[in-house]
């Protein structure tokens, strides 16, 4: 995509933002803007699954710190036949069961401690990330608030300034 079309395509957005929220801004206040942004801004959104996805790095490097519990078990079904120089023959027949299991705690890795501290880091950056983002929304919102806001006055004054050359020309005539 080249930088004009990337351009043009950032106005059109722009101006489609603009033209939602004036006419909104005609039914709604600043909060009621900022609230209908947050449930559907996709840069918030993005920057929101970015950090619940890094958040989950960070309980994944810690469960390397924790204890692991394996459980196991078995069945067996057994048939043995035996004949006997005697002529007698035995058939045994029989289930065997098994179960077990481990607990391991890793008493001093490291490595998955550093892991985890990096992690946390991580998201802590994420974190940040996406308090920007809200911040960020804000800004955008108040910021097309108020040129909606401004743009109705510059309407409205230039009506008011039309009507009274109007009046103007009428007296004249």
């Amino acid at each position: 995509m080249s930088r004009n079309s990337r351009r043009g395509f950032l106005l059109a957005a722009l101006a489609g933002t603009v033209l939602n929220v004036q006419a909104a801004s005609t039914q709604y206040n600043l909060l009621d803007v900022y609230n209908m942004a947050l449930e559907n801004d996709a840069q918030l959104a993005a920057a929101q699954a970015s950090m619940k996805a890094t958040q989950e790095t960070v309980n994944q490097s810690r469960a390397a710190l924790l204890p692991t519990l394996g459980l196991s078990a078995n069945t067996q079904y057994n048939k043995t036949s035996s004949d006997f120089t005697s002529g007698l023959e035995v058939d045994d027949n029989y289930n065997s069961h098994g179960w077990g299991a481990t607990l391991t705690q890793p008493l001093f890795n490291m490595n998955s401690r550093f892991n985890y501290e990096q992690a946390k880091s991580v998201g802590d950056q994420a974190s940040a990330v996406f308090a920007n983002a809200q911040q960020q929304l804000i800004l955008r919102v108040a910021e097309s608030y108020f040129n909606v806001l401004r743009s109705e006055d510059s309407l409205m004054t230039a009506k008011a300034q039309e009507r009274a050359l109007k009046q103007q020309l009428d007296q004249a005539r």
